[in-house]
């Protein structure tokens, strides 16, 4: 009877939530400064809850190898290349099945974190250096006590000898652990990169070879340390027993530990290389995988078609946002610095952060969601959701000002052959309304005489959208009001046309008459006050 085939996942969602403070180890230590999406950035578009959702990895190398795309505005080298791969994942049973193999007996195998490999979480001892010279130190006096004869003396000595060197057995047990069982992690990382070189048609795999070759040389210094696994039956037990004692007498251990402690930066690279190539194997089957799912319930997606840098313009057909179920898909296509009005709960946060979302989903996947999505080299900056701080005695208008201004910095700094991409979520809403507008409208006026940069401010403001009437493209969301209900149907509309809806909000909660009154007073007279030339 042969073995029982694992049932393949491939197309399916995942049923686990990753431990994002694992994942996102890798990230932390290669984060590349150019390209790194910010932690508000981060928190901003979700993409946390986007990682979970894309995330069909099998293997703890290809989540953090995931995470860190999603990560990083960076494109793949070769991004034909990777669709090549992704495609025959998707239509090759007979390589997803290999690739599943491989990497499910991965995530089986791996007890400790592959991050670990990467750096060393402590040094060794400076007695370590010393303790190759033991064992020589013993052999002269034993031989001196032989030669003069001193066989009681001997016998203490020899006593002593292994007392001592149990203790510095057990004591370098702790060395081990930090510096050798993450490299018996190792030696299952290389066996399988050993299986996918003999399926991958596609890269040059000699840089990987070198590694491989590397680690296996080390694998037998490292067996001696994961022996113990593998020894279950009473025999095993006793033979483990006499080569524990073997393994105290010539102190195996801590010198085997010194000499492979002092290769650490050498085995961090070879480490680095195998969980990279890992890894992207496995978002390969990871993108495939989604695809796959978007396809069995009809949810669309395109691949992006990133333009020449010089055209300033993000267009796309069918946009929608992934996160959220049922979401209505708009088309956009700008150009130039635009300004989203709105009444409260129309779509206007939910907008830019599909757009932000899908940018990041475009470089990280090359998936868009969407019929259709062109863009060009992108630098992200966002201000979507500020909140205060209260343990740094900060404001949400304080906290506000800092990110809007971190913005305008990278804007102005960024030396990049690309288009600067600035969202702003309902703009300066942190203080007054005659100072919001006045600020926001000199602010929105900066971006737009900025050479490559496209801002995308949302508002509630219509006294604001309509101070750029004339010299900015405008669109609104809206939505139909009936005597009890406030439908929305979330599509993006040209022009500032659209109905205020806080009044009728209160009508719809049985607010008293007679501040459903004075409010609507208040507001016409209100309204014409605050219509200034700006």
């Amino acid at each position: 009877m042969g073995k029982r085939k694992n049932k393949s996942v491939f197309g399916q969602l995942q049923n686990k939530t990753s431990d994002i403070s694992s994942v996102e180890k890798y990230f932390k230590l290669f984060q590349s400064n150019d390209t790194a999406i910010s932690d508000d950035i981060y928190h901003d578009l979700n993409i946390e809850a986007f990682f979970h959702y894309s995330n069909r990895c099998i293997s703890p190398a290809g989540e953090m190898m995931l995470y860190y795309r999603l990560r990083h505005l960076s494109k793949d080298a070769d991004v034909d290349l990777s669709e090549k791969v992704i495609s025959d994942i998707s239509q090759s049973i007979e390589c997803r099945e290999k690739v599943e193999a491989t990497l499910t007996k991965l995530s089986r195998n791996l007890s400790h974190s592959v991050s670990d490999l990467l750096h060393a979480s402590g040094s060794l001892s400076k007695w370590h250096s010393y303790i190759k010279y033991l064992p020589i130190l013993y052999l002269i006096i034993i031989i001196s006590l032989l030669i003069a004869g001193q066989i009681p003396v001997l016998i203490v000595v020899l006593a002593m000898i292994m007392l001592l060197n149990s203790m510095i057995h057990y004591w370098n047990k702790m060395y081990v652990d930090i510096h050798i069982r993450p490299l018996i992690q190792l030696s299952k990382l290389k066996s399988a990169a050993v299986e996918l070189c003999n399926i991958d048609k596609y890269h040059d795999t000699s840089d990987i070879k070198d590694s491989i070759n590397a680690v296996a040389k080390l694998e037998n210094k490292m067996y001696i340390f994961g022996m113990n696994k593998y020894l279950e039956s009473d025999i095993a037990l006793l033979f483990n027993s006499v080569l524990e004692l073997i393994k105290v007498v010539f102190l195996i251990e801590p010198i085997a530990t010194n000499i492979i402690a002092n290769k650490d930066i050498e085995f961090q690279c070879h480490s680095k290389k195998l969980i990279e190539y890992v890894g992207q194997w496995d978002v390969s089957y990871s993108i495939a995988s989604l695809r796959k799912w978007l396809d069995d319930n009809e949810l669309t997606y395109a691949q992006p078609v990133f333009i020449a840098s010089d055209k300033h313009q993000i267009k796309a057909d069918e946009l929608y946002n992934p996160l959220i179920p049922d979401c209505i898909a708009n088309d956009i296509d700008i150009t130039s610095t635009t300004i989203i009005t709105g009444s409260n709960m129309s779509g206007k946060s939910t907008f830019l952060r599909t757009i932000g979302l899908n940018i990041i989903s475009a470089y990280a996947m090359s998936t868009c969601f969407a019929q259709h999505m062109q863009l060009p080299d992108i630098k992200l900056y966002t201000v979507l959701s500020v909140s205060d701080n209260i343990l740094e005695s900060k404001s949400y208008y304080l906290s506000e000002v800092e990110r809007v201004k971190a913005a305008i910095d990278g804007c102005v700094n960024n030396i990049f052959h690309g288009i600067n991409i600035v969202l702003i979520d309902e703009i300066f809403k942190g203080t007054n309304t005659a100072e919001r507008i006045s600020i926001a409208n000199a602010v929105i006026k900066y971006f737009m005489n900025l050479n490559n940069t496209i801002c995308i401010v949302s508002t509630h403001d219509i006294e604001l959208a309509h101070s750029f009437r004339n010299s900015l493209s405008i669109f609104h969301f809206d939505e139909n009001l009936k005597s009890d209900t406030i439908n929305f149907d979330y599509k993006l509309k040209p022009g500032l046309e659209y109905t205020r809806n806080a009044i009728s909000l209160l009508k719809h909660f049985d607010y008293p008459e007679d501040i459903i009154t004075s409010a609507e007073e208040n507001v016409n007279r209100l309204q014409d006050s605050f219509r200034i030339e700006l």
